[in-house]
């Protein structure tokens, strides 16, 4: 054996050495960094175990000992993915969280395993695209938020997923055209709205089609029929 193969060998030993050091201290240390949410005491809206920030995993069980919620804490908040679980194990509620503050992609479930809630969040608020589902997995609503507050075209549909209603939002309140639709396709209702208020034109129609009553609105009031 040459001396820069003994050489080689040792240092690859070393290495080897190191790296089972490192991975054996990883694991302790996530073994001791999994507390349950009881053993946490919480200072001014920071996590803290024996007086200092807490990093690692918050846990909370049911009485029968099942897991019922984990949050990833990074000095004293959360930081990452929040789990929450229905007492049959099946997953209730996912979101992501920057420095305490839910942030990044949520989604809720109904305790049968599907998907009740699509969303994201910004610093703690709604914001950006979102959609709702009825238990067996059709469509229910889906719009938009901005900074918590309805933005744009929001949808309504019956369970079937025919579309139920069309309604534009500005800052959460009812701001331009406005729609309703029976279950069969056919328009019931088409107006307009302003700063949540029924402003201009109002148009009621029958099942078949037939227009049933017209109203003109002017700042929530009715100034022709």
């Amino acid at each position: 054996m040459t001396q820069r193969n003994f050489t080689t060998d040792i240092m690859k030993y070393c290495f080897l050495i190191l790296a089972t050091f490192l991975l054996v201290l990883t694991v302790g240390c996530n073994q001791n960094s999994r507390v349950e949410r009881a053993d946490i005491d919480i200072v001014e809206g920071v996590l803290m175990v024996e007086g200092k920030n807490f990093t690692g995993v918050a846990y909370d069980t049911y009485t029968n000992k099942t897991l019922r919620s984990e949050y990833e804490i990074v000095d004293g908040r959360e930081q990452g993915i929040s789990t929450t679980y229905f007492t049959n194990g099946q997953i209730d509620e996912k979101a992501t969280w920057v420095e305490g503050k839910k942030h990044g992609a949520y989604e809720k479930y109904f305790e049968n395993g599907q998907l009740a809630v699509k969303g994201t969040f910004a610093e703690g608020k709604r914001d950006g695209a979102f959609e709702t589902f009825y238990e067996n997995g059709m469509i229910n609503k889906k719009g938009f938020y901005d900074d918590n507050k309805l933005t744009g075209t929001v949808q309504d549909f019956y369970e079937d997923g025919q579309l139920k209603t069309s309604i534009t939002y500005n800052e959460n309140m009812k701001d331009g055209p406005y729609e309703e639709y029976y279950n069969t396709g056919q328009m019931r209702v088409f107006g307009y709205f302003k700063k949540d208020r029924r402003d201009g034109t109002f148009e009621i129609y029958l099942e078949d089609g037939t227009l049933q009553q017209k109203q003109v609105y002017q700042n929530g009031r009715v100034v022709q029929n």
